[in-house]
């Protein structure tokens, strides 16, 4: 059997059929599953009965081998085909164009009409050619297309066909021709309408800019709106023709030439004299724009020759037109006015005065005023200013916005602005108001307000001086009172902009004087009483860092004594200072390691620890060595030598920790580098190192080790042995093995799907982590983070992300994966802008309406609870099963354009008919199986009460029913039966032994008298049924078969009595994915009490 496939979704199959000892030769044609021709060379292989028992044959066994092969054929599209077919047209079109010899010019040529600009086009090589249609221009271009224009005018329109200095203008002119043809389809609705024919297209502004730079300083054809055809240069400059002003009864005349023309682009103004096409500057396209198209659209032609355009101004307007208008044009020196004085007609300037005043250190009253020449008044109240005077509206304008900006309320009786018991508003005019009050007028200042002033930030500098190994600082703020300074500081911290002092000034507080203060008091661990006093000792290694305090500018230096000077100097230096190398290692240490040694040496001078961080391989040992070497050299010779003082006793041995490993290894570097120096390895058992120790204190200091090296892990051990000991030297090796140096990983989870697990998929890899305000890199791809360090870990949420969001942080120690930290919080992003997004919700409702206990839709005070929501647009729609049954079978997408889907709410187990009992039909299995493909593409599913009770059986009459039910099934029945199949669950007992429906199949097995059979008296038999908490389970409840049960404590047996049922426990009867995940739930948990008689919690595990 052999299949061809063709492109129209056509099968051919051909094959040799066996019929008993016959062979026959057959071929069918299938599209879709349907022969459509056939033909075989039996007796019937031709007959227009139909195909013949061969052809089906054949038919069949092809079905066959597709099933088992489960690959159908694949016809390829017709949109395929095409584009095979368009994209080997371009080559062939590509391959034609490269072997025109001579290239195709392509000129521009422009349509200037009162504003408009149209684009039209010539081609050709020596003779030009007019392009008739430009859209199918375009078109020809994209797909290669030969066109012919006239004799011996035809080629390949591909965009190597064309000169390379017209392929710039042919880009332009494709791009606008695209454009057209889009919104053209778009308006059109893409009907399959022809495009109209286009010979000109009109430009927009930015169109207008691109195609003048590609023709500056070129030459270009123009039409103007009167048909004449000009050649015209362009030009990047400002044109010079003149405006003419002359007088005109007890007005003016204004005219320009009537050649120019002009239009805008998004950049600049263009204006063609018929000659030359100009660009003009920004300042010439802001004084003579508006100017231009008024008169090309209202100026009257004038002059003999009609050579002018003039527009008129009367007296009354002159002077605003010569202050608006024309003095741009003066100062553009293009104005021409022999006969006008201006002077006459210069209006009155505003000037503007501005009184402010205060009763009290909380107010501040202002009272502007405004005049022209002789005329004052308020801005508050200008409407009788006369109409004779011009007015400076801008100006006027600009002040009352200023005016507005600082001063929100006014009072009637006085006609002034006031600002009244708010500081913010007073600091905001007194730091930034004032300032531009004075640039627009006069400022006139009372006593009073003279004495609100907002005074600059404080300089604060200090004085450091070094004595017995501590620093003296001495902290001076110019201008504060001490006891003022902390509360300055204070408001400092808060962020805010001022402090409000006693005397009712402002302190700025910004600049480095504070930041440099408020780092020094919180770095150095001041106390209250030192930062009142403005003296404190501090370490002397502190001194590096207030070198930089005063290095950088942020805090001055106003004393400084020559120890301190000369120890910051030294540390500084260290590599210049001369420290000799113990002879034993002169030879040994290298030049690098010179230097390691010498810095670790002015840092003993000065009693300073430190950290040498040298690669591993570079001799951090041998440097160590070095020190220690030269330290008990110089003590014994100074010993020897009998010099007396300080210095001259014997030293105290020093202490290498290291890690267990490198114990003996230091040991041998000693013994191989240093033998003069006396080492003592603590190793052994408790008792041995012990016995060592003891030996060690017993010894003079001339006999004893003179280095004792030991582990982290014996240090530990023996910490009682070296506690209250003194050491000259402590020397800790590799110290980040130690958890108090180690280095920390951060990761951040975002649980985006909310379902209570933070996934390494949800592990976010565009964090940011920062230490004061620094961006922390990563380095081998994890952070480095430290102890005792605050760092700031950010991560960007999208600006369309908008709800609440579960983050969990975790921190992990670098050298052990084991140690490790988290925290868990939860953020939201709320909705920052206008438009908020819709939720469409469904909700499906019985059948009945009077059975429906709760429709959103029209519920208002449920609806007003939305008013509050700002983030979303919640949308509530409601139908009822039998609509939805209606809907689905019309359209089987039709849930695709909700976001939630709520089904409820009544008393659906008690009320066959409210989701159609009696007619399971109308909530069908395959009803049920689309609501859960909706919950399965993550999207959330309510099921309201009673959508999850036990009344999902069969109890019709064939299955065993009991009275009152031979046609009855529970409207949950498919349902459910759907739900948990799809889930993997069975939480109501359908397939479960000794089952609600296996007790009710065996009913008459049960009892005798089918007919009074009760309810209760079956389903208590059941293995998953929840009961009253009472000995003989005398009472069930079916609707109670939730994923956890309560059993519940009552005042009575049955529920049909009306009283008040009340518990405050509830206790697990079943177990599955809800009382595990994402949160375990306890065995038996404490309510709120309760008067409804249920507690039943009825989640799907994909139903969210």
């Amino acid at each position: 059997m052999s299949v061809d496939t063709f492109w129209k979704g056509e099968v051919r199959v051909q094959g040799q059929i066996e019929d008993e000892t016959k062979v026959y030769q057959t071929r069918i044609f299938i599209k879709g599953s349907q022969i459509y021709d056939y033909s075989c060379s039996c007796a019937e292989g031709n007959s227009f009965r139909g195909p013949c028992v061969h052809a089906k044959a054949l038919q069949e066994a092809f079905a066959r081998q597709q099933k088992a092969e489960h690959t159908p054929p694949v016809s390829t599209s017709p949109e395929i085909r095409m584009m095979i077919r368009e994209y080997t047209n371009r080559e062939v079109a590509r391959i034609l164009g490269e072997e025109e010899r001579e290239p195709v010019y392509l000129h521009p040529y422009l349509q200037i009409r009162r504003g408009e600009v149209l684009l039209e086009a010539r081609i050709g090589r020596e003779k030009r050619y007019i392009v008739k249609n430009l859209l199918e221009f375009a078109q020809a271009v994209h797909s290669g297309k030969r066109v012919e224009y006239g004799k011996g005018m035809a080629f390949e329109h591909v965009p190597s066909a064309f000169a390379p200095e017209s392929r710039p203008f042919l880009d332009l002119l494709l791009e606008e021709a695209d454009a057209y043809i889009r919104h053209y389809e778009e308006m059109r609705g893409h009907a399959g309408l022809p495009l109209p024919v286009m010979r000109a297209l009109t430009l927009g502004s930015a169109a207008r800019d691109r195609l003048f730079d590609l023709l500056e300083g070129k030459e270009v054809q123009t039409e103007d709106e009167k048909g004449a055809e000009r050649v015209c240069r362009v030009e990047r400059k400002d044109p010079r023709f003149p405006v003419e002003v002359e007088a005109r009864g007890d007005g003016i005349a204004v005219t320009v030439p009537s050649a120019l023309t002009s239009f805008r682009g998004e950049q600049r103004l263009y204006v063609a004299d018929g000659l030359h096409l100009f660009g003009c500057s920004e300042l010439y396209t802001e004084t003579m724009g508006v100017f231009l198209e008024q008169m090309e659209q209202g100026g009257r032609e004038c002059g003999s020759r009609k050579e002018k355009r003039e527009l008129l101004v009367g007296s009354r307007d002159i002077p605003l037109f010569y202050a608006r208008v024309l003095e741009g044009m003066e100062a553009l020196g293009i104005l021409q006015s022999p006969e006008i004085d201006w002077e006459k007609y210069r209006p009155e300037a505003l000037k503007a005065r501005f009184e402010f005043d205060s009763d009290s250190p909380d107010e501040l009253r202002l009272r502007p005023t405004l005049s022209y020449g002789d005329f004052t008044f308020s801005p508050l109240a200008d409407e009788h200013v006369p109409r004779e005077i011009c007015r400076d509206v801008p100006a006027e304008f600009y002040i009352s916005r200023l005016i507005t900006r600082y001063f929100s309320y006014w009072e009637d009786e006085s006609g002034e602005l006031v600002i009244r018991g708010d500081e913010e508003a007073l600091y905001q005019v007194l730091s930034e108001g004032m300032t531009q009050f004075q640039e627009v007028g006069e400022v006139w200042l009372s006593e009073s307000v003279r004495h609100l002033r907002v005074l600059p930030p404080p300089e604060v500098s200090m004085g450091v001086s070094l004595g017995g190994g501590w620093l003296d600082l001495k902290i001076e703020t110019a201008g504060i009172n001490p006891a003022e300074l902390l509360q300055v500081l204070s408001e400092y911290r808060q962020k805010k902009k001022y402090y409000r002092m006693k005397n009712g000034e402002f302190l700025q507080l910004s600049g480095g004087g504070l930041q440099a203060l408020d780092s020094l008091t919180a770095d150095l661990g001041l106390t209250k009483s030192e930062f009142q006093a403005g003296e404190a000792k501090i370490p002397a290694y502190r001194a590096f860092y207030l070198d930089s305090l005063s290095g950088d500018g942020r805090m001055k230096l106003f004393q400084r004594d020559e120890a301190y000077g000369m120890m910051v100097r030294d540390l500084k230096t260290a590599q210049s200072v001369s420290y000799a190398v113990p002879a034993v290692l002169e030879k040994t240490l290298r030049e690098y390691q010179k230097i390691g040694y010498t810095w670790m040496r002015t840092l003993a001078r000065y009693h300073f620890g430190g950290i040498l961080a040298d690669d591993m391989g570079l001799g951090k040992t041998l440097q160590v060595i070095a020190l220690l070497t030269a330290f008990y050299q110089e003590k014994t010779e100074q010993k020897a030598a009998g010099n007396e003082g300080s210095g001259s006793e014997l030293p105290l041995p020093s202490l290498i920790v290291c890690p267990a490993s490198l114990v003996y290894n230091w040991g041998q570097e000693f013994a191989r580098f240093s033998p003069g120096i006396r080492v003592l390895l603590i190793a052994g058992t408790a008792k041995e190192r012990q016995e060592q120790l003891e030996e060690q204190m017993r010894m003079e200091a001339s006999e004893g080790a003179q280095v004792i090296i030991t582990s982290y892990d014996l240090l530990k051990r023996d910490r009682e042995a070296y506690l209250g000991r003194t050491f000259e030297y402590e020397i800790i090796d590799e110290a980040q093995a130690s958890p108090a140096n180690a280095e920390y990983n951060c990761e951040l989870y975002i649980d985006l799907n909310c379902d209570g697990n933070f996934s390494k998929s949800e592990k976010l890899d565009d964090i940011a982590v920062m230490q004061n305000g620094n961006v922390i890199k990563k380095e081998n791809g994890i952070y480095q983070l430290s102890l005792n360090t605050t760092y700031t870990v950010s991560r960007k949420i999208p600006q369309e992300y908008i709800k609440l969001m579960p983050w969990k942080l975790v921190v992990t120690n670098n050298n052990n994966s084991e140690i490790r930290t988290s925290e868990i919080g939860y953020t939201k992003r709320q909705n920052t802008t206008s438009t908020q997004n819709t939720i469409n919700v469904l909700q499906i409702i019985p059948n009945n309406s009077a059975e429906c206990t709760w429709n959103l839709a029209t519920d208002t005070t449920f609806q007003n609870l939305f008013d509050n929501v700002k983030d979303f647009n919640v949308k509530i729609s409601t139908i009822t099963v039998g609509q939805y049954e209606t809907q689905y079978s019309a359209n089987a997408t039709y849930l695709n354009q909700y976001n939630m889907l709520i089904i409820g709410f009544c008393d659906g187990a008690g009320y066959g008919s409210s989701y159609g009992g009696n007619n399971p039909t109308n909530f069908s299995e395959n009803d049920a199986q689309r609501i859960l493909e909706f919950a399965n593409t993550g999207k959330s599913v309510i099921l309201a009460h009673d959508n999850t009770s036990s009344s999902v059986y069969d109890r019709t009459a064939q299955n065993g029913g009991i009275s009152g039910d031979s046609t009855w099934k529970g409207w949950a029945y498919f349902f459910n039966q759907t739900l948990r199949r799809a889930s993997g669950m069975d939480r109501y007992g359908i397939t479960a032994p000794q089952s609600t429906s296996d007790i009710l199949k065996q009913a008459k097995e049960l009892d005798t008298n089918a007919q009074s059979t009760d309810w209760n008296a079956i389903s208590k038999n059941s293995s998953d049924m929840a009961y009253y908490l009472n000995k003989n389970k005398e009472k069930t409840y079916s609707e109670t078969q939730g994923f956890t049960n309560g059993k519940l404590r009552i005042a009575n047996t049955t529920r049909e009595t009306g009283s008040t049922e009340v518990t405050t426990t509830a206790s697990q009867v079943n177990e599955g994915a809800i009382t595990e995940y994402p949160y375990k739930i306890d065995k038996k948990i404490t309510v709120a009490p309760h008067t409804f008689p249920i507690l039943s919690i009825g989640i799907g595990r994909k139903c969210r």
